[in-house]
């Protein structure tokens, strides 16, 4: 994995997920809830927020190295998104801006910066995954967005929760979804029998009339990498999102691979 690639590892774990405070409790029961009720449910969540700001900190692990650095976010759901990355002290270690168009990546701890656009080609080139640019918003949110187009090739139910299991190439996509909250609160995406990516989230609490969770893990298992994020603070009605940045001048650029 290219440096790139491992510093933005951080930035696709900072996720979080934010649903409605007051809705009905579905029957943990397959039988009296059909999937397609149980799909309904979580999309009406999918769209819960529009906007957010939050803090909160993220540490991470892979064979090269380890560490932890404080982020912010803000962001405006389907258009862009703003995350800038702090050291000790409040010392500045770099941003990622990126809305339908395109992307720009500053690392300041070595001066250089990447941009291209932000479609599929353009993001894998910074992210070790293949991830769309509304799949990105969706990350960061936690609205982990169920396939669309696609009926689950099973629907049971897996440790407390619903589990709907949708068809992916040569693999699976699965879903664990809270009968209280409607929301996808994991998620694992394999190939075969090897899994590309899980991801979960616990020390759920209600913020701004909305439950969001205080952790989320984001595990890649071929490569030995895992991210753990903490949020300190979430503003899910946020009055302004402060989306301004600026490359310095003498920053040195980095051409895409």
């Amino acid at each position: 994995m290219t440096r790139r690639a491992g510093f933005l590892v951080g930035v696709l774990s900072l996720t979080f997920a934010a649903c409605a405070s007051h809705r009905e409790s579905l029957q943990l029961d397959t039988a009296r809830v059909p999937a397609e009720h149980l799909i309904a449910a979580v999309r009406t969540q999918e769209t819960a927020v529009s906007k957010f700001t939050g803090q909160g900190s993220v540490s991470f692990e892979s064979p090269e190295a380890s560490g932890s650095v404080f982020f912010t976010v803000a962001l405006q759901k389907p258009e862009s998104l703003l995350v800038r990355f702090q050291g000790p002290f409040g010392i500045n270690v770099g941003f990622l801006f990126a809305d339908r168009r395109s992307f720009v990546l500053y690392n300041a701890m070595e001066n250089w910066y990447a941009a291209g656009p932000a479609g599929p080609a353009g993001i894998r080139s910074v992210l070790p995954v293949d991830l769309t640019f509304d799949q990105l918003i969706d990350a960061f949110t936690g609205t982990f967005r169920l396939p669309e187009n696609l009926l689950p090739a099973s629907y049971s139910v897996d440790d407390g929760q619903y589990l709907l299991v949708f068809p992916r190439g040569s693999g699976m996509s699965s879903y664990w979804i809270d009968p209280e909250l409607h929301a996808v609160t994991r998620y694992r995406i394999a190939e075969g029998d090897s899994a590309l990516v899980e991801a979960s989230t616990d020390d759920w609490t209600e913020e701004g009339g909305r439950h969001v969770p205080r952790r989320v893990t984001l595990t890649f298992p071929a490569s030995s990498r895992q991210v753990s994020v903490y949020y300190s603070s979430v503003d899910v009605t946020p009055d302004a999102l402060p989306f301004s940045y600026e490359v310095p001048a003498k920053a040195r650029h980095r051409a895409l691979h």
